[in-house]
């Protein structure tokens, strides 16, 4: 295996646990607020809070599609990639970037709930 190749899966390894570090620490905080908190509180903050969070998430898009160029050619120095391997990467920023935008409307805005609430009570109402 290249050195470049040992580099990426090292670094796929400890994004992997940070990530997984991170979603135990987020798990280990709702269970936390649950249980010293009641739901209609949990609710009121989380209607309070879901602009601002719509705000965070769409500027977190807009700076990785803004800065795709720059991100991708900082990565392909870093991971000693060629020209065209940098170029194939850069390709795919448009597409990236309405992947992730279709997964913001189908998943956090709650599209995906809302069409299986109504198909629930599609079924329900029969």
């Amino acid at each position: 295996m290249k050195a470049s190749q040992q580099q990426g899966a090292k670094v796929f390894k400890v994004s992997l646990k940070l990530t997984m570090a991170l979603a135990v620490l987020i798990i280990a905080g709702l269970m936390i607020s649950y249980a010293y908190t009641n739901l209609e509180s949990v609710d009121k903050f989380i209607t309070t809070t879901k602009p601002w969070l719509l705000f965070w998430r769409m500027l977190v898009f807009l700076a990785l599609i803004a800065g795709w160029p720059q991100w991708s050619s900082m990565y392909a120095q870093w991971a000693e990639m060629n020209k065209a391997q940098l170029n194939r990467m850069l390709k795919y920023r448009w597409r990236i970037a309405l992947w992730l935008l279709i997964m913001e409307a189908v998943l956090s805005q709650g599209i995906l709930s809302e069409f299986v609430n109504k198909l629930i009570t599609t079924d329900a109402a029969l």
